[in-house]
């Protein structure tokens, strides 16, 4: 009583075999278990790109673009964004569109600048002014920069994730070349 033997050989080799069979089942259910996580988040992310994208081809004005990014990739993400336009006059950074409760100040602005005019991203989460508060993103095309997207997350570990990267990347593409679609519309317009 309380203790573990074994009245037969044969029974030490049937408990090996079953326990080897449990570990190789539950090894395989936690990996399927993972992979489906990984498709619905996959899933999730198509989703919200075809969303954005969707909104994005009604789209008729730079305002419209604006207020489309703010709602569909706030949502999505769970996130506060502003998105910067330089001023035609100056070229300085100005806010054109701002989440709720979200304010920038000075150095921000800076950030959003560097990341600007250099085309690449800076803020928090890189290697480049990486004390800020947000993450911005250049809305670059192969022609031109229209602005700068600022994203902050809710989750500080999210700005460091490959899932959240790519993400953020196929938005700003996408809200890039709805910008220059508005813009070459502009310059159509103007020509006639």
């Amino acid at each position: 009583r309380w203790s573990f033997t074994v009245a037969d050989t044969e029974y030490l080799f049937t408990f090996l075999g079953l326990f080897t069979v449990g570990v190789v089942i539950s090894s395989l259910v936690a990996k399927g278990k993972m992979r489906a996580e990984a498709l619905r988040e996959r899933e999730l992310q198509t989703e919200s790109l075809y969303y954005l994208s969707r909104d994005l081809a009604v789209a008729i004005d730079r305002a419209s673009i604006l207020a489309v990014v703010l709602k569909n990739i706030g949502e999505s993400l769970q996130a506060r964004l502003s998105v910067l336009i330089p001023d035609p006059e100056d070229q300085q950074m100005r806010i054109t569109a701002i989440s709720e409760g979200l304010a920038l100040d000075a150095k921000e602005t800076a950030v959003a600048d560097w990341a600007f005019r250099n085309r690449r991203p800076a803020g928090n989460g890189t290697e480049t002014l990486g004390s800020a508060q947000l993450l911005y993103l250049p809305l670059a095309t192969a022609n031109q920069v229209f602005g700068v997207l600022g994203v902050q997350l809710s989750n500080p570990s999210d700005y460091f994730s490959p899932h959240h990267r790519r993400l953020l990347e196929a938005f700003t593409s996408q809200i890039a070349l709805a910008m220059e679609r508005v813009h070459l519309a502009d310059q159509a317009e103007q020509a006639q």
